[in-house]
């Protein structure tokens, strides 16, 4: 079971990885300079022993937050789009695949964030992977699909899936990746 749900996961990681590479490569080409990460130490913690690299512009931060802060990534990815990739010239798909955890009180502004994501964008998916043969929510009203489901506002452009098994990859890709308002036989 462990096998299989990390199967799962490598899919999720190759995924987003073959996407970073991707941008990584067309900045170069274009002659941007890199997105800025704020790992600092060696334990990515974000803290700096000595003065904050110019690079990092004076941005000095330390957060604890016990949990997984979604919002974080989304104001990231509409920082980067707004500098970078003006929606009339470039088709956008960002994609989010989770185990649906987010800290409880940043909800809210994950769902408002993710409102501008799908207004923004040509398309915003989200997978949660869920727990090797099991068909249900660990959390029924905190998984993040769950609360995407009842709170976003803008869902035209989004299309959200559970992923609890390895036969689920391709139909979820189907989902994300098929044409809208057109049912798609399984």
């Amino acid at each position: 079971m462990a096998r299989a749900r990390s199967g799962l996961w490598m899919i999720a990681v190759v995924g987003v990885s073959l996407v970073a590479a991707e941008c990584a490569v067309a900045q170069r080409a274009s002659g941007q300079a890199p997105v800025a990460t704020f790992r600092g130490d060696a334990a990515h913690a974000g803290v700096y022993a000595a003065p904050t690299p110019a690079a990092y512009a004076g941005l000095a931060w330390r957060v604890q937050t016990g949990g997984t802060v979604v919002s974080s990534a989304y104001q990231l990815a509409l920082d980067v789009i707004k500098q970078r990739y003006r929606p009339s010239d470039w088709n956008i798909y960002p994609f989010h695949f989770s185990d649906g955890d987010n800290y409880y009180s940043d909800n809210e502004e994950a769902v408002k964030l993710a409102d501008e994501l799908i207004t923004t964008c040509n398309l915003f998916g989200y997978g949660e992977i869920g727990e090797e043969g099991s068909s249900s929510y660990r959390r029924s009203s905190g998984a993040l699909l769950s609360i995407f489901n009842d709170r976003l506002q803008n869902k035209d452009h989004f299309v959200g899936v559970r992923i609890d098994d390895k036969e689920d990859v391709y139909p979820a890709l189907k989902q994300f990746f098929g044409k809208r308002g057109v049912e798609t036989p399984a």
